[in-house]
């Protein structure tokens, strides 16, 4: 919590631009919030320091290779029928989406920074695909863990830890689970980043998050690229309250650029999420 406050006394509350409004899914409530100034807004600059850490990590070869194959593409077809199976049998009997979303080492050291964390906090990236976020995270010194649901994504991060922890040793130990996001033990973490896919099943686990994270003892930062989270009528509606959003900013753009323009899209393509939305999630005792 101390990380928010310090967030929200640096940078006055402002309107997000309705153009990155328009951006944030899943939640009415959470647009209304963002284009009322009720809440800080900051727009995050991938700095000198953070591009180059970036550049170390590439060149380290830790990070997993893409989990993406463009079609046509040696092995497309193998891929391809990989791809249907897990999700027949894992994502479709749940409802859920699968993600593969990966950010750039650049933009992952500067969102990893930008989280404030400290000694005493631990990192949860729920839907942690090839792992990239956790390992810059942990690049940077933070205890840092991924889920992930997909046993071919989980696979590649796995392969990646272990290049990291040669190429790292004096990082925090990285840890990755092959499982829903629902059912890790959520007690370890002071901080969860989400960038699940899904318009329709992103609310229902979310829902079941929160559930989870509001009947603790204790105080949780949610982080949520691209989305928000509607509280109407919810039984945690009074321990969990919008904090702040994080914006990106394209490198070299100019500060008085349309916010449209300005922004970067957090993981490569015009369309994707701009917007990351934090949460604070107080326990029963809070």
């Amino acid at each position: 919590m101390l990380a928010v406050l310090a967030l929200a006394a640096s940078i006055d509350a402002m309107a997000l631009d309705a153009a990155l409004v328009r951006t944030v899914q899943c939640s009415k409530e959470a647009r209304k919030t963002l284009a009322s100034g009720a809440v800080p807004v900051r727009w995050l600059e991938i700095s000198a320091d953070d591009a180059a850490a970036a550049r170390a990590l590439e060149a380290s070869g830790a990070l997993g290779r893409s989990t993406k194959c463009d079609h046509g593409a040696p092995g497309w077809e193998a891929f391809n029928a990989e791809s249907r199976r897990e999700f027949e049998t894992l994502y479709a009997p749940s409802g859920l989406d699968p993600a593969n979303n990966e950010l750039d080492a650049a933009s992952a050291i500067a969102i990893a920074r930008s989280l404030d964390l400290g000694p005493a906090d631990a990192l949860l990236d729920l839907g942690s695909s090839a792992g990239s976020f956790v390992l810059a995270a942990a690049s940077l010194g933070v205890a840092a863990r991924g889920v992930e649901l997909s046993p071919r994504s989980h696979g590649v991060a796995e392969a990646a830890r272990e290049r990291f922890e040669a190429a790292y040793p004096a990082a925090p130990p990285v840890a990755f689970f092959n499982a829903d996001c629902r059912d890790v033990d959520l007690s370890p973490y002071t901080v969860l980043y989400c960038a699940i896919r899904g318009v329709s099943s992103r609310p229902k686990v979310l829902d079941d998050l929160l559930l989870a994270l509001s009947a603790r003892d204790a105080e949780t930062r949610l982080v949520c690229a691209g989305f928000g989270v509607d509280l109407k009528r919810k039984p945690y509606a009074d321990r969990v309250a919008m904090a702040g959003a994080t914006v990106l900013a394209r490198p070299g753009s100019a500060e008085d650029a349309p916010a449209a323009e300005r922004s970067l899209p957090l993981y490569g393509y015009d369309e994707g999420p701009r917007v990351l939305v934090e949460y604070v999630v107080r326990g029963v005792a809070r």
